[in-house]
């Protein structure tokens, strides 16, 4: 784990390069006490088996302008988790937009859905085949059947494009 959080708040994470681990961040219940705030800022976190992991809730946390590359998952949830009332901002990740003004922005917001992500939080036991076909069918077809298609697990407005 490169960062890991208990119900911690009041928290600055900026700068910082996490890479090759299985969790980059890992927030459990933080902030806990509803006086305080957590800002995740301008770190890479790259080439985790999961990037960003939220168990309970992730209000009052902001996340802005992080670079997430070559995580097998972006954002993962457990114990009820919650990452869509964190605020994402401004972050680099696996965002398929486009960017026809070219200032460097998304013209439209990247929601993060994971079918394969969904299953493995449920069954943490299908998590021997990220990586494999299998997911990567899942993936598919949470992308283009109307009837797989996952819950959105956070919305950034102004991701940034590649």
């Amino acid at each position: 784990m490169g960062i890991g959080a208990k119900e911690s708040g009041l928290l600055v994470i900026d700068g910082n390069r996490l890479v090759g681990n299985t969790i980059g961040v890992y927030l459990d219940q933080s902030p806990l006490d509803p006086r305080e705030e957590n800002r995740i800022e301008r770190n890479v976190i790259a080439g985790h088996d999961r990037a960003i992991v939220i168990h309970g809730g992730s209000a009052r946390n902001h996340l802005v302008a992080n670079e997430l590359r070559a995580n097998d998952v972006q954002v993962a949830l457990e114990g009820g988790g919650n990452a869509r009332a964190a605020e994402w901002r401004g972050n680099y990740d696996d965002y398929r937009g486009y960017d026809l003004d070219r200032d460097g922005i998304g013209d439209l917001p990247h929601e993060q859905r994971s079918l394969a992500a969904a299953w493995t939080q449920r069954a943490p036991a299908l998590a021997l085949f990220r990586g494999t076909p299998a997911l990567a069918l899942a993936e598919w077809l949470g992308e283009t059947v109307p009837l797989f298609r996952p819950e959105t697990l956070f919305v950034d407005e102004t991701p940034r494009a590649h």
